[in-house]
């Protein structure tokens, strides 16, 4: 294959003759496969018939020879001239079969006695619900019942039956055999072991009926089993009965294909027939099949081969690869090494800041200082967190996005409130210019579009000296889309600047520059790969001008959707982030011990009052057994022992008093991605907020369920 060709496409064209090959191979051995079936189907079905055939002339000699005695036992009891008492008495004798019934009915009532007792000592049978179908049965060489419960027996039986005239009048005598007795002579050969035959009426009515035969009718056993209708019944017994159709593949009551053969009882009598079953499964025994055999062992060299010359070649391909996968360790072992020096910077100040007021608790102001860089310590390494979980979910493909109306001229403005004063303490100047915006309303997650911007930002500040400027260009021009605008933001700094080499691998993950201008500088290393990434995932792009010393430039271009104008709402005058909410007494569901002290003090710093649930059931069981309106509102963590907080809300959301059952519900918790977020709005909860806990976050999210529960 030529070197330059691109690896997908080789991939591509490996896959593309590999699926070719396998389905040429499938196809000869299907093909293979079907002609040898065809023919041992065939052969399969003309021993059926001809093992059918013999089946009938056994069964045919058998009921025959039962038919034979009962005719037998009626010629000397008629010549003899007897009465039913000596009739009774003559058949006991001259039955010398065990599994044998003698019986003698009256013509006109169908009740009569048996010449055997029950286990209860009576003799007297009674025939007299289907009498009439006992005098009518068998008007051809055999006269045979169907089956039916032997009231002597309690068995599965059929009679054999024989005019018979006593000194008292005209009787019927039936020889009573079990249908068990009589299948048991009707045995196929062991190659059929599963193989069925039973005896019908003309009608469909079984005489002798086999298990998987269900149904009264065999007629209505075919419709309900196999789906054929009435019209297609008609037409099949038409063809069974003039002989046209000796096999047909019908299903047994196991869904089971099965070959069905229908003969009549005997050339001379179409009264009744034969009908066996048999499942294919049983009969399609194919042997070993060289010639498929064969064509899968050379469609399978050829695979390997074309594999193997494939795979030589790919060997020098990976030669490279693995020189680059080895530089790509070395890079995340560097970060790494660097991200533990990071991380554990902020910690010890937090350590030691923390051991330094413990020492000086008596002087206020050094406790103060040393809370204040605790504090600034603490949001560094939240930033170092939150930065190496955004690139684990955005390079495991499970960041996702969430659109939303939102106002870009605010999200400037909060980032410009954000980077000042960084900025001030290093004596730098922020120019910002929005003279380029056309539509103030748009739709995107704010979220992730705020944090590329700040990104930039941040950088830009990080990465210029004291006394050095930033400017910010952010513009708009209509889209090629209707009701969209193409968005530009451009951070412009006269700061240190990157080197070419080093923009070659500045948004990959895992990659740092090493300057000794900038080895003091904080941050995850992390923050340019997030831009990118999380740039493509909004369907934008970004582009970097630099040079050393001179500066950076970065554009970010963004299609984005407008919204419409928010509706102005009247807005509350103070500053006070707890307004509306002081002296209001909540439910709070924390299991960790230290995280409750945490939020119960803050909350008091702003005089609310909470309560303690340690899991999601004590949440449910503390509401429940409150008076309405205690809480005003529920702080529910997610992961807790018992019943998680999601559980507890839908819990919540069905309780029959409707106060307690539309309590604002916010979320408080440490699972912050925004599958999270839509996980807790879906079990009913009304808002989120991520630890650690931000106080006007919060207490925003509070007033805005609560007022949406007044006005519910």
């Amino acid at each position: 294959m030529p070197e330059k060709m691109p690896r997908k496409l080789k991939k591509l064209i490996l896959v593309a003759v590999n699926i070719l090959l396998v389905a040429v191979i499938v196809f000869l051995a299907w093909q293979r496969t079907r002609a040898v079936q065809e023919k041992d189907e065939r052969e399969a079905e003309e021993a059926f018939i001809a093992n059918v055939a013999s089946m009938r002339n056994l069964a045919f000699t058998v009921l025959e020879s039962e038919q034979k005695v009962c005719e037998d036992w009626a010629v000397y009891i008629n010549s003899a001239g007897m009465d039913m008492e000596e009739a009774l008495d003559y058949l006991r004798h001259a039955n010398a079969d065990e599994t044998v019934m003698a019986q003698i009915l009256d013509r006109e009532t169908g009740i009569g006695f048996s010449a055997e007792a029950d286990q209860n000592g009576e003799t007297a049978v009674d025939y007299s619900s289907f009498h009439e179908a006992i005098d009518d049965a068998g008007d051809g060489e055999i006269r045979l019942t169907s089956a039916f419960t032997n009231p002597i027996t309690h068995r599965q039986s059929v009679g054999f039956l024989e005019n018979l005239t006593l000194t008292d009048g005209e009787y019927i005598l039936m020889r009573v055999v079990s249908t068990d007795e009589i299948s048991a002579k009707w045995d196929f050969p062991s190659q059929y072991r599963e193989a069925e035959i039973s005896l019908i009426a003309r009608s469909g009515d079984y005489i002798i009926r086999t298990t998987n035969m269900k149904s009264e009718n065999f007629w209505e056993y075919m419709r309900i089993y196999n789906g054929v209708g009435y019209d297609g019944v008609e037409k099949i017994k038409e063809e069974f009965y003039s002989g046209e159709t000796e096999l047909m593949r019908l299903k047994n009551s196991m869904a089971q294909t099965c070959f069905t053969v229908c003969m009549p009882y005997s050339d001379k009598n179409d009264d009744m027939f034969f009908v066996a079953m048999v499942p294919v499964s049983s009969l399609t025994l194919t042997g070993t099949d060289y010639g498929m055999l064969v064509i899968v062992i050379l469609g399978m060299l050829a695979i390997l081969l074309f594999n193997s010359i494939f795979i030589l070649y790919m060997n020098r391909r990976l030669r490279k690869t693995g020189e680059m996968a080895m530089e790509a360790s070395r890079a995340k072992t560097d970060f790494l090494s660097s991200m533990s020096h990071d991380i554990r910077t902020p910690m010890n100040a937090i350590i030691g800041m923390t051991e330094i007021a413990s020492r000086n608790t008596d002087d206020p102001e050094k406790v103060e200082d040393c809370l204040g860089k605790i504090s600034l310590a603490s949001n560094h390494l939240l930033t170092l967190i939150n930065d190496v979980l955004d690139i684990s979910k955005i390079e495991s493909g499970k960041l996702t996005l969430n659109p939303a109306p939102f106002s870009l001229s605010k999200m400037i403005e909060q980032q410009m409130e954000f980077v000042r004063p960084q900025a001030e303490k290093r004596n730098q100047t922020i120019e910002v210019s929005t003279n380029g915006i056309t539509e103030d309303r748009l739709v995107a997650d704010e979220l992730r579009l705020n944090q590329v911007c700040v990104n930039l930002l941040s950088n830009a500040v990080k990465y210029t000296q004291e006394g050095g400027e930033i400017r910010v260009r952010v513009q708009e021009r209509p889209s090629t889309e209707a009701g969209k605008v193409d968005l530009t933001y451009v951070v412009e700094d006269n700061g240190v600047g990157m080197s070419e080499e080093f923009m070659k691998t500045m948004f990959e993950p895992f990659t740092r520059v090493n300057d000794l201008r900038q080895d003091k500088v904080q941050g995850s290393g992390l923050g340019l790969a997030i831009v990118k990434k999380m740039t493509e995932l909004m369907g934008g792009e970004i582009l970097c001008q630099s040079e050393v010393g001179e500066g950076t430039t970065f554009t970010l271009r963004v299609t984005l959707e407008t919204a419409p104008e928010e509706k102005k709402e009247k807005q509350e005058d103070g500053d006070d982030i707890a307004r509306g909410l002081r002296g209001i007494h909540v439910l709070v569901a924390e299991d960790n011990d230290m995280n409750w002290e945490i939020i119960r003090e803050m909350l008091e710093m702003y005089q609310i009052t909470a309560s303690r649930a340690e899991n999601g059931a004590e949440v449910v069981d503390m509401l429940g057994n409150a008076s309405a309106g205690t809480y005003a509102a529920v702080l529910m963590d997610i992961q807790m022992p018992v019943m998680n907080g999601r559980d507890a809300a839908r819990a919540i959301r069905k309780m029959e008093d409707e106060k307690k059952r539309k309590i604002p519900i916010i979320a408080m918790t440490a699972d912050a991605f925004a599958e999270d977020v839509q996980a807790c709005l879906e079990a009913g909860m009304d808002a989120h907020t991520a630890k650690p806990a931000d106080m006007k976050k919060l207490f925003n999210a509070m007033r805005d369920a609560m007022a949406k529960e007044e006005d519910g």
